[in-house]
C-alpha cells in the first residue's frame, strides 16, 4: 500500500465509532458472505433416536398391527387412518358449492360523539 492508501484507512478508520450497532470493522461481515454458511441443521436429534428405538424394539410393527386389529373391530378412525397413510389423504376442495354466487361482505362504521 502507498502512504496515501494508508492515510485514507486511518482517516476511515478514526471516523468510525464502535458502539452500540456499530461492530468494529474487522468483525463484520463481508460482502457476499454468510453468517450461517451451513443452514440449519438437517437432524432432528430427538425424532432421529424415536426413530431408530421404534425400529430397533419394533415398536412400528406393533402400532401397526394394533392400528389394524382396530380397523377390524369397526373402529373408523383407525381405518382412515391407515386408509390416509396407503392412499393419501382425500383431496378436499376449497371453495363452496357452484350452484352459489360469490358472497358480498359490506361494513359500515359509525363515529360515536360523545
Amino acid at each position: 500500500m502507498s502512504e496515501d492508501e494508508d492515510l485514507g484507512k486511518e482517516l476511515q478508520d478514526k471516523a468510525y465509532e464502535v458502539g452500540y450497532k456499530s461492530p468494529p470493522r474487522e468483525g463484520q461481515w463481508k460482502p457476499g458472505q454468510s453468517g450461517n454458511p451451513g443452514g440449519r441443521p438437517k437432524w432432528k436429534p430427538i425424532s432421529d433416536e424415536l426413530r431408530r428405538f421404534a425400529e430397533q424394539e419394533g415398536i412400528v410393527k406393533g402400532v401397526a398391527l394394533a392400528m389394524y386389529a382396530k380397523a377390524e373391530k369397526g373402529d373408523v378412525s383407525a381405518a382412515n387412518f391407515i386408509a390416509d397413510r396407503i392412499e393419501g389423504k382425500v383431496a378436499q376442495s376449497i371453495g363452496g358449492s357452484t350452484e352459489l354466487g360469490p358472497v358480498r361482505l359490506v361494513m359500515k362504521w359509525e363515529k360515536d360523539e360523545d
